[in-house]
């Protein structure tokens, strides 16, 4: 087996359909991911990804998708099992900017989708340490059983 770079990442906040999909509102919404690429010195390429998201009461929704770290701000682009609405899309990046770069560096607005249509948006957040995320979130790891090439 080869080694790689894993980023496991934890972030929160809130999930909104738009009105016309659903009269529900906000409710809570987070995801846990593990992130792999084998390219240890490729920091910038997608990485595919799977982990486990919540939305309300509705738990262990699988996720599958990928993260692409970009040097202005991470991308996330993932597929999941909505409980009522079937397969959904979610897509967001966060864009680090020096007038709110902490805010900016733990925030990311995302899109809901479905059969490519807006049908609602996100807003999730890194609640942890930023200054200890290079030490908990990235690892260099045998390849997970879970990475297909």
């Amino acid at each position: 087996m080869s080694k790689g770079l894993l980023i496991k990442e934890k972030m929160s906040g809130w999930f909104e359909l738009n009105s016309d999909v659903s009269d529900q509102g906000r409710i809570d919404f987070q995801f846990e991911i593990e992130a792999f690429s084998p390219k240890l010195m490729s920091l910038t390429i997608p990485r595919d990804f799977l982990g486990l998201a919540e939305i309300g009461n509705q738990k262990n929704i699988a996720i599958g998708g990928t993260l692409t770290i970009h040097m202005s701000g991470p991308e996330y682009d993932f597929l999941m099992q909505h409980p009522e609405l079937g397969e959904i899309k979610i897509q967001g990046k966060k864009q680090y900017k020096l007038s709110r770069l902490i805010y900016s560096m733990t925030h990311c607005d995302m899109v809901i989708m479905k059969d490519n249509n807006i049908i609602g948006k996100a807003q999730l957040a890194y609640r942890d340490s930023i200054v200890a995320f290079p030490f908990k979130a990235l690892s260099v790891v045998e390849t997970p059983e879970w990475f297909t090439v």
